[in-house]
């Protein structure tokens, strides 16, 4: 929740210079609210939780031995989420009592070893949101069992294989793959036509589904891929909200087509230049290119009437010009460790225009 809120106010276009005092302290009231409710609603000690067993939402255990939640986990029928960081071996015993939970929506297993998804998860008929992370599975076809889910996140540092049964889950609206070994994503994602978000952290990706131009309904993508790997989107896809890809080592010139997209984010990769076609981006509020070799920005980024933010730090570019920084709803340029920025040319606009600019 902390971290929500957090990203709220630091993805505001102001410079926390800008922003009076009386804000900035009713910031901070809502931030500690926030600590507050979550110390309230959160809990790491299964016995304390029991012990509050009305407040209880949200459970977050650490388990050194074989089995630490029983039957009593049916008491907390508030239960929203359980997390479970570590175990040891290669299977979980998770109770049978779970499935009394109505309100439990988001399972996280974490385990360096995990072999088997626990039985007791294909009986959760309220899950809606399932993760699991650096798993070893022998049968990943039991994925498919999973009918009710709609936000999966996989991720598995050890594994090559991408689970192809999770196309038959066609609930899924949010979907998060991370793997640094899987080098191919087999076509058939096109099955999951009700996906809105997708993240692909998947760094050295050669292959990625032919078939993913056919999903009609993604608002949001995020890739972390350092290959020179094709991406081919529906070229009709009007709810597209967001884009961001790090690691790229080249402009994606296709999302230029996608006049809906409000935020653009590329980090760190080998960015030299923006195409012109930039300005088609007409909705474009949030724009980033930043620790890329970027070595200028294009005076057709001045047709981008609706920007608030752009973000350049750490990129080899020299100078602004200075019809940018007329833009009408254009808060700030962030060009900190920019060691190449002409000092003349940062005196002249800096004087003129203040706070937009930040270095």
């Amino acid at each position: 929740m902390l971290f929500r809120i957090l990203s709220a106010t630091t993805h505001t276009a102001y410079p926390l210079s800008t922003i009076r005092m009386k804000n900035y302290i009713n910031i901070l009231i809502l931030i500690f609210s926030a600590l507050s409710a979550e110390s309230q609603n959160t809990f790491s000690d299964y016995d304390l939780a029991l012990q509050s067993k009305d407040l209880a939402e949200t459970l977050i255990l650490r388990i050194e031995e074989d089995r630490i939640l029983d039957e009593r986990v049916s008491e907390l029928r508030n239960l929203k989420e359980l997390r479970i960081l570590s175990f040891p071996g290669k299977t979980l015993n998770l109770p049978k009592e779970l499935e009394d939970l109505p309100n439990l929506k988001t399972l996280s297993i974490y385990g360096r070893e995990l072999t088997v998804i626990p039985t007791v998860v294909f009986d959760l008929k309220h899950l809606k949101d399932l993760r699991i992370g650096y798993y070893q599975l022998e049968d990943s076809n039991s994925l498919s069992e999973l009918k009710q889910i709609e936000s999966l996140l996989l991720f598995s540092d050890s594994t090559d294989v991408f689970p192809t049964s999770i196309y038959q889950l066609e609930s899924l609206k949010s979907l998060i793959i991370q793997g640094s070994s899987i080098k191919e994503i087999p076509d058939g994602i096109s099955k999951l036509n009700g996906l809105t978000h997708l993240t692909f952290d998947v760094l050295n990706l050669c292959k990625a589904p032919q078939d993913l131009n056919k999903l009609e309904n993604l608002k949001y993508i995020h890739l972390r891929i350092e290959t020179n790997v094709t991406i081919k989107l529906n070229p009709n896809l009007p709810n597209l909200r967001e884009f961001s890809w790090y690691k790229a080592q080249v402009f994606p010139k296709f999302i230029c087509d996608y006049p809906s997209v409000e935020r653009l984010q590329l980090w760190q990769g080998n960015i030299i230049s923006i195409p012109n076609s930039i300005c088609k981006m007409t909705k474009l509020r949030d724009f980033t290119v930043s620790n890329h070799p970027l070595k200028d920005i294009p005076k057709c980024v001045n047709q981008l009437e609706n920007i608030t933010m752009m973000d350049f730090r750490s990129t080899r570019i020299q100078t602004i010009d200075e019809s940018i920084l007329k833009l009408p709803k254009l808060f700030n340029i962030l060009i900190e460790d920019c060691e190449q920025f002409d000092s003349d040319s940062y005196e002249y606009l800096k004087k003129k225009y203040g706070a937009k600019l930040i270095k």
